[in-house]
């Protein structure tokens, strides 16, 4: 009888007291991907900029029917054409 309840505290004791050993590989990758760094803000902001009135920015909508989610816009070196990109378009 001794034996069973040792056997059964031993038993109940250990997925709880004993951590599976983990590879140290994964745990490093885990931390570096938790320790990157935020993107740069520069980034995210645009590379030309007009201000809107100016006399090289002609029009202040664009707007195709049935086209949404224009998702790319670029403008040309010498400012004259803009393309833009939508769902299933090409502008």
């Amino acid at each position: 009888m001794l034996r069973t309840a040792m056997g059964l505290r031993s038993w109940l004791a250990a997925p709880w007291g004993a951590l599976p050993p983990r590879p140290p590989l994964l745990l490093l990758l885990l931390l570096l991907l938790l320790l990157q760094p935020p993107p740069p803000t520069w980034a995210l902001s645009p590379r030309i900029s007009l201000p809107l009135g100016s006399e090289e920015r002609p029009f202040l909508r664009f707007e195709a029917e049935h086209i949404s989610n224009y998702t790319a816009l670029l403008l040309s070196r010498d400012g004259r054409t803009l393309y833009v990109g939508a769902r299933e378009a090409l502008f």
